[in-house]
């Protein structure tokens, strides 16, 4: 369906974490640190793999978009195996997503309490 399904969710959540914040300077700086950073990885990833795989990797990118999902692509499997420690260590590098949205919440509720002041707002 796409190539960098990590990525893509990465994203969501990074525009997530933006719109949480009620900041729009907060919300355009995640985005464009995400399309600078994540332009660059994906290009050196796929250069990397390309060099791997050859013509098979060319039929792949040819067919399988980078970003925006394919639903046609999609097919559902009977069944999945499962590698645990894989999934343990996907699971580790995207929790960093709740941990920033329950930090902005906190700070959010020690501004509104008064307990943290306010040094500056942008607009």
């Amino acid at each position: 369906m796409v190539r960098n399904p990590l990525y893509l969710f990465s994203f969501i959540g990074a525009v997530g974490i933006g719109i949480v914040s009620k900041n729009i300077f907060v919300l355009t700086i995640m985005v464009i640190m995400f399309l600078v950073y994540y332009t660059v990885v994906i290009k050196a990833e796929e250069a990397h793999l390309y060099n791997v795989h050859g013509k098979d990797f060319e039929n792949y990118l040819k067919k399988t978009p980078r970003i925006i999902p394919k639903f046609s692509l999609y097919h559902e499997p009977i069944e999945y195996m499962v590698n645990a420690r894989k999934v343990r260590i996907s699971f580790f590098s995207v929790v960093w997503f709740p941990i920033i949205f329950m930090v902005l919440l906190i700070i959010e509720h020690l501004h509104d309490t008064k307990v943290l002041p306010i040094l500056f707002t942008i607009p």
